[in-house]
C-alpha cells in the first residue's frame, strides 16, 4: 500500500481468510460505508451463506494454505491493511512473506482458547477480540471489537401475541441445548415434544420452545422475528454470539449465561433461570421493556459503522 498520510483516507482493506458468522463481510460493508475499499475473502461460506468477494480454496492443511496464499501475494501486498480472521496457526508462514499491508489479527474463539492461533503475533500492527471473554489469553493491548451489525436494515418487530409465549433457540455446536431444554422443563414442564422437517418444538403449559437448526441468516431472522424470548448460549465462557445481537436488534429480551463483568454497564442480556423465565411468559409489558433496552444497547455497542470505526482508528495509529 502507498505510504503516508493518503492511506487514512481511503484504505484497502483485505479481510483474510475466514467469515466467522458472517463478520468479515459486515465488518467490510460498514468501512465502506466509511469511504474505504474493503475486500472480502473467505474459505466457505457453507452452510449460512453469508457472501465472500473472493471464495478461496476449501484447504486448511498448512503446505497448501501457504501455496494458495503465496499464489495470491502480488494481490495481497496490494492493499493497506490485511485483517486476519480467526487467527494464525503454527505453520502459517504464508504471512511472513507479506511486504505490503500492516496486518490486523482479530480472534474469534476457539483458536483462542485453545490455543491453536494464538502463534506469530509479532507479525501483527495490532490484536482484535471479538468474543469478550478472550481478552485474557492476549496482550494487554488487544482492543476488543464487538460483532458488528447493520441496526437501520433490522427493523424492531418487538413483542409478539402468539397464544402461547414463543422461546427460540437457535442451536449450533456445544451452544448448550440440553440445558436449555432442562430449564424450560423446569419452569413449564412437563414438556410434549414434537419434530417438523428435523425441528423441535416443546410445549409446556404456558410457553413452547422451539429448538432450531441449519438455517440460513435470512431463515434464522424471520424466526426469531415471531419469537417472543431468544435463547442465545450456555456455555462456561460467559458471553453472548451473534444471535443475541440480532434479536436485540429486533426489539426480543434475550437469555444468554452472561458473565457481566465483560460487557458495558448496561448489557440488558438475562442470565436464564426457571423463575426469570416464568416471570418472561407471564409479563409482555417486562418483554417489550427488555427489548426496548436491548436494541438502545446494540444500537450503542453494536451499530456496524461504530464499529468498523473502531477499527480504522486502529488501523490509522499504525500508518501515523
Amino acid at each position: 500500500g502507498p505510504a503516508g498520510s493518503d492511506v487514512c483516507e481511503d484504505m484497502r482493506i483485505a479481510h483474510f481468510p475466514l467469515n466467522i458468522a458472517g463478520y468479515a463481510s459486515r465488518l467490510a460493508a460498514a468501512q465502506r460505508e466509511l469511504g474505504h475499499e474493503a475486500v472480502v475473502y473467505s474459505r466457505s461460506t457453507a452452510p449460512y451463506n453469508f457472501p465472500a468477494d473472493v471464495t478461496l480454496p476449501p484447504h486448511t492443511d498448512p503446505v497448501r494454505f501457504n501455496l494458495n496464499m503465496l499464489r495470491r501475494l502480488p494481490e495481497l501486498d496490494d492493499f493497506d491493511v490485511l485483517h486476519v480472521h480467526g487467527g494464525i496457526k503454527r505453520l502459517e508462514l504464508g504471512y511472513y512473506a507479506l511486504r505490503g499491508p500492516k496486518v490486523f489479527v482479530n480472534y474469534h474463539g476457539t483458536e483462542t482458547r485453545h490455543g491453536f492461533g494464538l502463534y506469530h503475533q509479532r507479525l501483527a500492527d495490532a490484536l482484535f477480540y471479538t468474543p469478550a471473554d478472550l481478552k485474557p489469553y492476549l496482550p494487554y493491548k488487544a482492543v476488543w471489537i464487538p460483532q458488528p451489525i447493520d441496526f437501520k436494515a433490522i427493523q424492531r418487530t418487538g413483542t409478539y401475541t402468539n397464544e402461547r409465549p414463543v422461546f427460540l433457540h437457535l442451536r449450533s455446536s456445544d451452544k448448550g441445548e440440553a440445558d436449555i431444554v432442562r430449564m424450560f422443563d423446569a419452569a413449564f414442564g412437563p414438556l410434549e415434544m414434537a419434530t417438523y422437517e428435523g425441528q423441535k418444538y416443546y410445549t409446556g403449559k404456558d410457553a413452547e420452545l422451539r429448538v432450531f437448526g441449519g438455517l440460513s441468516h435470512t431463515r434464522a431472522i424471520f424466526e426469531m422475528s415471531f419469537a417472543d424470548v431468544v435463547f442465545d448460549q450456555f456455555t462456561p465462557h460467559g458471553i453472548y454470539g451473534y444471535v443475541a445481537v440480532e434479536a436485540m436488534a429486533l426489539g426480543k429480551p434475550v437469555l444468554a449465561t452472561v458473565d457481566y463483568r465483560l460487557y458495558p454497564d448496561d448489557c440488558p442480556v438475562l442470565y436464564p433461570n426457571p423463575a426469570k423465565l416464568a416471570e418472561l411468559a407471564d409479563d409482555e409489558n417486562l418483554r417489550r421493556e427488555y427489548g426496548e433496552r436491548g436494541r438502545r444497547y446494540v444500537e450503542r455497542v453494536h451499530e456496524a459503522t461504530k464499529v468498523a470505526q473502531t477499527t480504522i482508528q486502529a488501523y490509522q495509529q499504525t500508518f501515523k
